[in-house]
């Protein structure tokens, strides 16, 4: 169930099992099956207990661990005259504990033979009935499914059958079973019926439980498979369109079938006549098997048409008979020509579908099942071909589980086409392709058949003689920190004092320290943490690999004593120590939270001493946990004298001491060599002797001698195995293998060579690690000391080398240890070190040479700052490293974000563009690396726009537009990161949602449409909103919503293209939509309105809804500023004392000022409502704002239309009402005119902004608001002007005007009169300005200035001012005004668009609960458009492409042959310097003109090649 082993069964009877991590073979099974092994299973979730069935039906039991056997003949239920076991098929339940047998019968083999006459009397049967009738005494074929149980068969005997299902059909038709699948939780079980008669269509039988056998389904198809969870089936017929294999029963459909819903359907039915069934009437009677086979049971049939709730009775009275009921109603179908068909991963509630297809190429297509939708489709790049055809053929005849197969956790696909030699491996759930295969060619690729095992992480290709396994977990499991391929840690400096210095180099020691070689290298027991310390050294490092904490175990801060020995507990959360005074002491080294680091470095103190080693210590020579007889924990520890003391880790005593060793003989210990679980261990004495102990017993096992001195090899005792079952005694240079010796063992080592210096031995003696130091002859034999010996250095590479034969040698490579010095290798051979250098190199089992490297690896290496050898990785191993994740779902890409690798992005960005490969963009949808806020997995384009990294996106962007990623993982893309790239980077959201230089922006054509013209000639363009993205009848997508099939007679159908925009829910309300969030963020410039994309979805909205309420707002909006209108004439009819017809009286003045209060109430209400609209708008921004992260109330206070509103609204509704009771004074009756005047204008002002959306007022609109911009500082300027000039005037006529004052009577009438009016325009500076502005607009009497009494000077200001008003003044606004049109006019569609969706916004936000419900239920997820097929973004793009390939076609040509003159240039004038040797005289005129003739033909030749490429040109 884990995929660690894979189980065999072969032709000859032999069953195998084999180490799935390693590679080699653990046990066989032979002899006991005589015939061919039909299948195979692990029982239950045990990895030990094994079933196999052969030909016979012979079912053997066999149990690994205990060798024994039980042998079952499960097929004597029934007589062998009524099988075909050449037919027979067998299928295991999902976790291997039920075993169903498919009992297939011969042709002549039939059940309830000799019917019953046909009753001639009854005139109401058909003819066709009584046809079909007369032929019922053929009986019935029939065929059975045997089900057994195979965990509870514990006494060994025969497995229990625990039911019988047959199967019955007419006789006239040969099927035959094929094809059984439990369903996971074993209950359900299906079988297909195949038919030998091409004409014939089959069907699959289905039991939603077999334990009910009366309840069983017939589904349309031959072929069927289970859902995870077991509620749906789907079916499906191999079929392939123009290879000739083509029939009735064969359509290609795929059909999915609500398994619970039909059975409740079928177990509330009763026997009676409810079901008139198209099928078999038999006569109500149970039968038993044997009943079944005589000859007198009778038969009817009957045909009839009627059905109730999708099901048809098939066998009327007989509940035993399968299939029960006929189901006709299928909750999905596809009608693409179907070979495979599979559940693969979803997201819970969902269910999808996976469908291999030959069409113009081999591909895979993922649906939706409950949207109907098409979700992913992975290509292959195998394109039709007669090979492919064979192929097919091969498929549909065969098994189909041969060439495709799905992994036991729905997440990963494999195909092999062995016709054309190429494979892949898919992750179903990203959908992105994995891996390539492609096999050698000969008996390798014969015969194959592909399986998954365990989570996904294993793929078998068995073949014929051998198999092949893929290791996916290599590819999908490598954990970032934990299990990736290659760790590399840099141990601290250790100085005189004893202090650390954190640094990666010896430069940065202080104090004076050495820089002490590494001598022991050691694993916990789980392999999670490695404990490391140097010669002399008094800090002993710890790294786990789960947090990557590395840290450093003292005895006392100040003082401390030198490592002795060290080992882990069992779990690796503590550690024991012994030191060179002989204490022993007890470290935790799993509170890593709670280390306090000192200068950056996490110190652990211990939390007790176990005790301390008396007596003559000199030293410690191994320590291990272990326990007592009663379990209780004990601490043993081995000295140098070969003494064993038990110390209790709880009570820190001594319990027990041992004197293993008798100095007495002369043993003295050489090495302590204890096992991993503290079970043993094995002294050995320095006369080759190995003395094996119970630690657990505390007594001697054994002793054993090796005849040869294995501890003359450097490595010693390295080079023994832990339970000293074998030891390396030499080895062959020849082979480069090593010698291997058991104890007692006899060996020529004559011609061998020493063992090498560091080398590791697994403790099971399966696994030998060693470096590629060179053989340099020592014979010391401490560690420390062997380190000066070395006289070459490692070559970079470790072996990994099998001791026993079996698998392969592997290569662990690094460039970061140039010297080793020590080997380690984990208790479970998982993981591998090498140290030396103060360097530490961690190795899982996917670092090996040939597997995938993962991203830490390649980063480790620094091969992903050098191009040229990361492109030979890509090309090498292509998908496998890109599209790769960690344990925590970071795949390939987003680390190279995160870690800002530009050279590795480019390079893989490019490889997926030219090779049109899928490339994973988003982290897995079960990592912890998430959106805090969001809750939703990370992308590559949001983690490049989180780091700032504006030339990433912009790759990123352009390569999912050139398909580097699905279309709809692109729109989830889109989804999440347009809006902040918008907000950042403005630029490069227009390029985003418009395609940028390369024109391939959205939206994306999803297929070809003809529609009638009359369609398109509003917009250019069709909008409309759909829940799919893809669907391949878009001609079937449409008709739905528009007439488009529905052609008149008079109508022209034109050419279009169906395209989508890949952004889901971009047209939805507010800010789950993206119309208003482009209204809200700051930095987004108008030309993102007039992309094709917004343009969509305002138009979409515009049409679906906004207008509508648009026209409603206005019609109340209007009727509004009627009735305030005709308050505000009836109020001034009262002012003027006047009645409106011209009478007057005290009657009709009452009834105004009653008339005056309706009016006013009405307006006051509506104005009120008004205000709560604002309001609600208002809290809606609020609100959006907080959650969206932008200032709600200041977008909603720039809009003009909203002050504008606010004010006028509380004006009517508060404070024109309480003047109208208050005004009972002529001075409030003024200020009530006032105001009501005032409010009267901007209320009829507000109705432009119903005109705004408006094509044919919309433009209008703008350019006045536009001009009133504009002209801002115009009208500044001309404030300044006119009141500069009107004190100049009122400066100037101060003197005309005292002199009226002063000599009155002096001056005659005429004089008097022009002085009166002078001062009367200019004797007061309100005067002076008012007249200054009646100048400005033509309004003023010259013969102010002709007056005798008058100077000269006001007659200069007058004829100035009216110079600068007149001429410059009037020019400049009427140039700002021509200015401000012409740019607006070059905008229109823009800033008409961006004000249409301003108030579209306005309708949403300001839209109550119920009218936003029904608004929703309008927009469905995906926008598409309808667009004709040669329109002008068409052709400007295809335009623009092919003046692209233009440039690039003439600088190639150019280049060309500026090349070739270049390279025959030099030809020349190697040819012309030799004939100069002999031509001196003439060589100087010679050459000009060779060098000119050259010139003119480059040029002739480069002018003709661009004449040729251009399109006038041809």
């Amino acid at each position: 169930m884990d995929g660690t082993r894979l189980l065999t069964g072969h032709k000859c009877g032999d069953v195998c099992v084999w180490d799935a991590e390693h590679g080699k073979l653990i046990a066989s099974l032979s002899g006991v099956h005589k015939f061919q092994i039909l299948a195979c299973h692990f029982i239950g979730m045990s990895k030990n207990s094994v079933a196999s069935l052969d030909q016979s039906c012979s079912l053997v039991t066999w149990n690994l661990i205990t060798g024994t056997t039980t042998v079952a003949e499960i097929a004597r239920g029934v007589k062998m005259e009524a099988l075909d076991p050449e037919r027979c098929e067998i299928a295991f339940s999902h976790d291997g504990s039920l075993l169903a047998l498919t009992l297939n019968t011969p042709v002549d083999f039939c059940i309830l033979r000799k019917a019953a006459k046909l009753d001639k009397s009854k005139k109401d049967v058909s003819r066709k009935s009584r046809k079909t009738m007369t032929q019922g005494d053929k009986g019935l074929r029939a065929a059975f499914l045997d089900l057994y149980r195979l965990d509870g068969n514990t006494d060994g005997g025969t497995p229990k059958r625990e039911a019988r299902l047959t199967v019955a059909w007419r006789p006239e038709t040969p099927y035959s079973l094929n094809g059984v699948q439990f369903a996971d939780n074993g209950n359900g079980l299906l079988v297909g019926m195949y038919s030998s008669d091409e004409l014939m269509p089959g069907y699959v039988v289905v039991w939603p439980d077999w334990h009910s056998p009366d309840v069983s389904l017939s589904l349309s198809g031959s072929l069927g498979s289970w859902s995870k969870d077991g509620n749906l089936v789907v079916t499906w017929d191999p079929f392939i369109r123009g290879t000739g294999h083509k029939s009735e029963k064969a359509s290609g459909a795929c059909f999915v079938w609500d398994i619970v819903g039909l059975r409740n359907r079928a177990m509330s039915v009763g026997s009676g006549d409810a079901f008139g069934a198209r099928g078999i009437y038999l006569t109500p009677s149970a039968l038993t098997y044997e009943e079944m086979i005589k000859e007198d049971v009778p038969v009817k049939k009957r045909e009839e048409t009627s059905s109730s709730e999708g099901l048809r009775e098939n066998f009327h009275g007989h509940p035993e008979l399968s299939p029960r009921f006929i189901a006709d109603e299928a909750v999905f179908e596809s009608l693409s020509d179907v070979l495979w068909a599979r559940f693969v991963w979803a997201p819970k509630g969902e269910h999808r579908l996976a469908t291999c297809a030959v069409e113009m190429d081999i591909r895979m297509q993922i649906w939706k099942v409950e949207k109907k939708t098409l979700h992913l489709t992975l290509t292959t790049g195998i394109e039709r071909s007669e090979r492919l055809d064979d192929w097919a053929r091969d498929f549909i005849t065969g098994n189909e589980t041969e060439s495709v197969a799905v992994s036991p956790d729905q997440c990963w696909l494999g195909l092999y086409v062995e016709k054309e030699n190429k494979g892949f491996i898919w992750n179903a759930v990203e959908g992105v392709r994995l891996l390539n295969i492609s096999l050698p060619d000969g008996d390798l690729i014969k015969n194959y058949n592909l399986s998954f095992g365990g989570h996904g992480c294993r793929m078998a290709m068995i073949a014929k003689v051998n198999f092949l396994l893929w290791d996916t977990g290599a590819l999908s499991g490598a954990d970032r920190g934990t299990g990736r391929q290659m760790c590399h840690y840099t141990l601290p400096m250790e100085a005189h004092d004893g202090s650390l210095v954190k640094t990666l180099s010896g430069k940065d020691r202080r104090g004076g320290g050495d820089n002490h070689p590494i001598v022991d290298l050691k694993f916990s027991f789980l392999g999670n943490k490695l404990g490391i310390f140097r010669r002399a050294s008094s800090v002993l490092h710890v790294q786990d690999f789960e947090t990557q904490v590395l840290l450093h175990l003292k005895e006392d801060k100040k003082n401390s004593s030198n490592f002795q020995a060290f080992t882990f507990s069992r779990d690796g959360s503590r550690l024991v120590g012994v030191l060179g005074d002989g204490s022993v002491h007890l470290w935790n080294t799993a509170a890593v939270l709670g280390v306090s680091p000192e200068e950056g470095l996490h110190f652990q103190y211990p939390v007790a001493q176990l005790g301390r080693l008396d007596g003559y210590f000199h030293g410690a020579s191994g320590v291990v946990f272990s326990s007592d007889e009663t379990g209780k924990e004990m601490v043993v520890v081995c000295d140098d004298g070969g003494t064993l003391v038990w110390l209790d880790t709880e009570l820190c005593v001594e319990v027990h001491r041992l004197k293993a060793l008798n100095s007495a003989e002369g043993d003295l210990l050489a090495a302590c060599l204890f096992k991993a679980d503290g079970s043993s261990v094995a002294l050995h004495t320095d006369r080759d002797a190995a003395i094996v102990i119970d630690i657990v017993k505390r007594k001697m096992i054994g002793r054993s001698e090796f005849t040869h001195h294995v501890q003359e090899a450097r490595s010693f005792p390295d080079n023994i195995a832990g339970d000293s079952s074998l030891a390396v005694a030499g080895w062959d240079d020849i082979t480069n293998k090593p010698i291997v010796c058991r104890p007692g063992e006899h060996l020529d080592l004559s011609m061998s060579d020493s063992v090498y210096m560091n080398v590791a031995i697994s403790e099971d003696g399966a696994w030998l690690v060693k470096d590629d130091i060179s053989n340099a002859p020592s014979t010391a034999k401490d560690k420390g000391a062997l380190c000066m010996h070395i006289v070459s250095r490692s070559n970079g590479r470790v072996l990994v080398m099998p001791i026993i034969a079996g698998a392969h040698t592997k290569e662990l490579r690094t460039d970061r240890i140039p010297t080793p010095e020590v080997l380690a290798i984990s208790h479970n051979g998982r993981r591998i070190a090498c140290a030396g250098s103060d360097q530490v190199v961690v190795w899982t089992p996917y670092a090996t040479k040939g597997c995938v490297p993962d991203y830490c690896t390649l980063d480790a290496s620094g091969i992903l700052n050098n191009k040229r050898a990361f492109e030979a990785i890509v090309m090498e191993h292509g998908p496998a490293v890109m599209n790769r994740a960690d344990a925590q779902g970071v795949p390939f890409i987003m680390s190279a974000i995160d870690h800002e690798k530009a050279t590795a992005l480019k390079v893989v960005l490019k490889y997926c563009q030219s090779t049109r490969t899928r490339l994973l963009f988003f982290t897995h949808s079960q990592n912890p690396m998430m959106n805090p806020r969001q809750g939703r997995c990370k992308n590559a384009v949001g983690l490049a726009i989180e780091r700032r990294l504006p030339d990433t996106v912009v790759r990123l962007i352009r390569a999912m537009y050139d398909g580097v990623v699905s279309r709809n993982v692109m729109a989830s893309i889109f989804k999440e990161t347009l809006v902040p790239l918008g907000r950042r980077y403005p630029s490069l959201f227009l390029e985003a949602i418009s395609g940028g230089h390369g024109g391939h922006g959205m939206p994306v054509t999803i297929g070809k449409i003809n529609v009638p013209e009359r369609l398109l000639g509003d917009h250019g363009f069709v909008a409309e909103t759909f829940p799919k993205f893809l669907d391949l009848d878009v001609q079937k997508l449409w008709s739905r919503t528009l007439p488009v099939s529905r052609r008149r007679s008079d109508e022209v159908m034109v050419p279009a293209l169906a395209q989508a925009y890949p952004y889901p829910g971009c047209c939805k309300v507010g800010m789950n939509g993206l119309l208003r969030h482009l209204l809200v963020s700051k930095g987004i410039p108008d030309q993102a309105f007039s992309t094709s994309l917004v343009q969509s979805i305002i138009t979409f909205k515009w049409q679906a809804y906004a207008h509508k309420m648009v026209v409603k707002e206005a019609i109340t909006y209007c009727i509004f500023v009627i009735l305030f209108t005709a308050y505000a004439i009836v109020l001034g009819k009262d002012h003027d004392g006047s009645s409106l017809f011209g009478g007057s009286d005290n009657s009709d003045e009452d009834n105004d000022d009653v008339t005056e209060l309706i009016l006013l109430a009405i307006c006051a209400l509506c104005a009120l409502f008004n205000l709560k609209e604002e309001f609600h708008q208002l809290r809606t921004y609020v609100r959006e704002g907080r959650e969206h992260g932008f200032n709600g109330l200041g977008c909603w206070a720039l809009s003009k239309w909203n002050a504008l509103e606010i004010g006028s609204s509380i004006m009517v509704a508060f404070v024109l009402p309480a003047m109208q009771l208050t005004a009972n004074t002529e001075e409030r009756q003024q200020w009530q005119s006032v105001l009501v005047a005032m409010t009267a204008i901007t209320v009829w002002w507000k109705l432009l902004y119903f005109a705004t959306p408006f094509k044919a007022t919309g433009p209008l609109v703008i350019v006045i608001f536009e001009v009133i911009k504009d002209i801002f500082f115009f009208v500044f300027l001309l404030v300044a002007i006119m009141f500069g000039f009107s004190v100049a005037f009122f400066l100037a006529f101060r003197h005309d005007v005292g002199d009226v004052e002063m000599a009155a009577e002096e001056l005659d009438a005429e004089t008097l009169k022009e002085l009166q009016e002078v001062s009367d325009a200019f004797g007061h500076y309100q005067n002076a300005l008012f007249t200054t502005f009646g100048m400005m607009l033509g309004d003023f009497e010259l013969g102010l200035f002709y007056g005798k009494a008058l100077r000269i000077f006001p007659r200069l200001l007058f004829v100035l001012y009216m110079a600068i008003m007149m001429i410059m003044m009037l020019n400049l606004l009427i140039s700002l005004m021509g200015f401000s049109f012409d740019r607006v006019k070059q905008s229109e569609e823009t800033t008409f668009l961006k004000a249409r969706a301003l108030v579209i916004d306005d309708m949403e936000s300001m839209a109550n609960s119920d009218t936003k419900r029904l608004i929703e239920s309008k927009i469905s997820e995906f926008l598409h458009i309808i667009v004709p097929r040669h329109s002008s973004h068409t052709a400007k793009q295809e335009q623009q492409e092919q003046q692209e390939l233009q440039e690039k076609l003439e600088k190639q040509l150019e280049q060309a042959v500026r090349e070739y003159g270049s390279t025959l240039r030099n030809e020349l004038m190697g040819e012309l310097g030799m004939l100069a040797a002999r031509q001196k005289s003439s060589f100087v005129g010679l050459k000009e003109a060779v060098e000119e003739r050259l010139e003119d033909t480059s040029n002739a030749l480069i002018g003709e090649m661009r004449r040729m490429l251009s399109p006038r040109g041809g």
